[in-house]
């Protein structure tokens, strides 16, 4: 027969695993999104790739009997430790530095204004000999150097 303690007893243990899975979770959660975070701020994710990621790492198992090792010399991995570890190999989508030298030159040597003129110039040459490009392409023309051969 069953005691009246243990009902009670039962009760309070479900009640302490609820709260214990319940921080898990929210542990999980917490640990994801500053991954998640961290990976946009350092340019390896866009906010719109992000989105939804934080949730859907936080509930990949993490526990070692769903470790996976995907080579004979790999360590084994819990899907979600496999998950950030992937986010950390990504390379990086967005580039936030300054690309333009201190002078304002671009990686071409050139300043604004020079590019301009260079690229109008090739683009007037260009319609002299009857070929009609965009601005785009005349840009790109003199990245390439073109525009002096």
């Amino acid at each position: 027969p069953a005691e009246p303690g243990d009902a009670a007893l039962a009760k309070r243990v479900a009640d302490l695993e609820a709260r214990e899975a319940a921080f898990a979770e929210r542990q999980a959660r917490q640990e994801a999104t500053e991954i998640i975070d961290k990976a946009v701020a350092s340019g390896l994710l866009t906010p719109a790739t992000a989105s939804g990621l934080a949730e859907f790492a936080a509930s990949l198992p993490d526990n070692e009997a769903d470790a996976v090792s995907f080579g004979e010399a790999e360590q084994k991995l819990t899907p979600r430790r496999f998950f950030f570890d992937f986010l950390g190999r990504l390379p990086k989508a967005v580039d936030f530095g300054e690309l333009s030298a201190e002078d304002g030159r671009s990686p071409h040597g050139l300043t604004p204004a020079d590019m301009a003129m260079r690229a109008v110039a090739f683009q007037e040459g260009c319609r002299r000999d009857g070929l009609i490009i965009t601005t785009t392409e005349a840009v790109q023309a003199v990245k390439e150097g073109k525009d002096r051969e």
